[in-house]
């Protein structure tokens, strides 16, 4: 029983894949997946998405891992709300530098560079293959009016309005940088990242707005297969001079993952506030998301998933209209026809709790292909 509390604990813990060069001291291995989508809201429409993972061992315990996306929008569901069409986005979601040790009770890691939120569940499954439906949770793709760029006015304090502003969503499904320190012991792991912006809004390091940021979280494993953990994030989130003067947005999470035999199920709930300067505005905006997940695998080849989730919104005064309570309901069933490609059909509905839209529910067809993985050994 611990053996297996250990290993589930590893897997959180080590994300990087440790399958590449393992009968040499260094290595580099390239693992890539591609994916093509045929989504039907209001009108069909063709997406792809295709993600590569370079990776560096330079010995036993430093590596340097890198996650690229390339993609064309609306990809994840949800975005297919919104008119606007691009088909060549590239996203650099990780690079970073990382040194590991791995004892008989315990390990740690330490990683420096482009990272994966540590607020949440601390695997996010935006690889096509891993993911077993076809979006991602709402607190990961729903758009918020999350407007950060505040100036005065006449009236004290207002947005600087852009006509080319688009909502985004509250927690980065991509990196942000900073430094990491995740460890476990027996059946407990935590991990702590300090960051140059928000999880919220995530600023590259030639940004003028950088303000430092906290995220930590930690986990047991219960029982065999059956995981609980907290996190939790404080720092400021808006542009410019004003952010230091701002009340820090903060956010706190809840998630459990279980499996056993032919089931998975995970759940998560989380609460945000981004509150604004008190002479801009009293009300704290706050954002509260939950979403449950099930996994069946029917056969080697075939499997069912769902996943119910809700977004409950207040504060957000005249821009409610674009933080509605929404429900969620997701269903999808994969088949592989052999060990590198996966085929998802999935049915989403989203359900306005305080307006209609014009689209509310999307049809997917997914074809997922894992490339062969270009391995080097270099010495």
């Amino acid at each position: 029983m611990q053996r297996n509390r250990r290993s589930l604990l590893w897997v959180f813990i080590a994300t990087v894949p440790l399958a590449f060069a393992q009968d040499a001291e260094t290595g580099i291995t390239v693992p890539t997946t591609l994916s093509g989508a045929f989504m039907k809201s209001d009108d069909p429409y063709f997406s792809y998405h295709a993600a590569a993972y370079p990776a560096l061992r330079l010995d036993d315990h430093w590596y340097v891992y890198s996650a690229v996306d390339f993609y064309s929008t609306p990809f994840f569901y949800y975005p297919e709300y919104n008119d606007s069409r691009e088909w060549a986005e590239v996203q650099l979601d990780q690079l970073f530098v990382a040194r590991t040790w791995k004892g008989e009770t315990s390990g740690w890691v330490v990683k420096a560079g482009k990272l994966q939120t540590a607020f949440g569940a601390p695997q996010r499954a935006y690889d096509d293959m891993q993911n077993p439906l076809l979006d991602q949770p709402l607190s990961l793709t729903s758009p918020l009016p999350l407007y950060t760029a505040l100036s005065a006015c006449p009236t004290g304090l207002c947005f600087n309005y852009n006509p080319d502003y688009n909502p985004w969503a509250p927690i980065t499904l991509y990196g942000v940088w900073g430094a990491e320190f995740s460890g476990w012991w027996k059946q407990f792991d935590a991990r702590l990242q300090l960051t140059n912006s928000s999880v919220a809004n995530p600023l590259p390091l030639t940004s003028g707005n950088q303000h430092a940021q906290w995220t930590a979280g930690a986990g047991v494993a219960v029982a065999p297969g059956w995981r609980v953990g907290v996190s939790g994030f404080r720092g400021a989130w808006l542009d410019g001079g004003i952010a230091s003067a701002a009340p820090p947005a903060t956010g706190l999470g809840v998630d459990t993952e279980w499996a056993r035999g032919r089931w998975k199920v995970r759940a998560e709930w989380q609460r945000l506030e981004f509150p604004y300067p008190a002479a801009f505005q009293t009300v704290v905006p706050t954002a509260s998301f939950a979403d449950a997940e099930t996994k069946l695998i029917i056969s080697p080849r075939w499997y069912a998933a769902v996943r119910i989730g809700y977004q409950r919104a207040s504060g957000w005064g005249s821009a409610s209209d674009y933080a509605p309570n929404l429900a969620r309901y997701e269903a999808a069933v994969g088949f592989r026809p052999n060990r590198f490609q996966l085929i998802k059909v999935g049915y989403e509905w989203n359900r306005p709790g305080q307006r209609d839209a014009e689209i509310d529910n999307v049809l997917g067809v997914e074809l997922v292909t894992s490339l062969p993985v270009f391995t080097r050994a270099l010495r």
